[in-house]
């Protein structure tokens, strides 16, 4: 297929990325450095804690959200046009616990040419789910991707 351009989007149509497990060393090592805050640090301060359990920080919830993602934009063959995001309203439904199997869903809601030459706006509700598509980490975000250049 080669570039994904702005034209090329399918509003309404789910985009999905890569499924991941979330990793429990991996998830305790993010709470120690970025995020220290016992439920994200301590599985036995976690066990403990009003969540029942040790859970993940926002910043790890949205690292894996950024990798399984890339495989959306970035798939073989497929690369979108994309030019960056630049408006997010972030939330948490559901903490992230270590085992959980997550992958982005991506659903275009809307698009519309930019004031801008050469791109457009894309908004979309973007997801990242677990097994039984329930999100974890709920994005509606609006972002550009170039549009199709002209032939020469």
């Amino acid at each position: 297929m080669g570039t994904v351009y702005f034209e090329d989007i399918e509003v309404g149509r789910p985009y999905w990325g890569g499924e991941l497990v979330a990793d429990e060393e991996e998830l305790l090592a993010y709470g120690r450095r970025f995020d220290p805050w016992p439920m994200h640090a301590d599985p036995d301060i976690g066990d403990a804690s009003p969540l029942g359990g040790l859970v993940a920080s926002g910043g790890y919830t949205i690292s894996l959200h950024y990798l399984s993602g890339h495989a959306i934009l970035n798939a073989p063959g497929a690369e979108w046009a994309f030019l960056g995001g630049f408006d997010w309203h972030v939330q948490f439904p559901k903490p992230l616990r270590p085992g959980e199997h997550v992958r982005v869903r991506l659903v275009v809601e809307e698009k519309r040419l930019s004031s801008k030459p050469g791109r457009g706006i894309v908004t979309a509700q973007d997801d990242l789910v677990d097994r039984q598509d329930d999100p974890i980490l709920r994005i509606r975000v609006a972002f550009m991707v170039a549009t199709r250049p002209a032939e020469s």
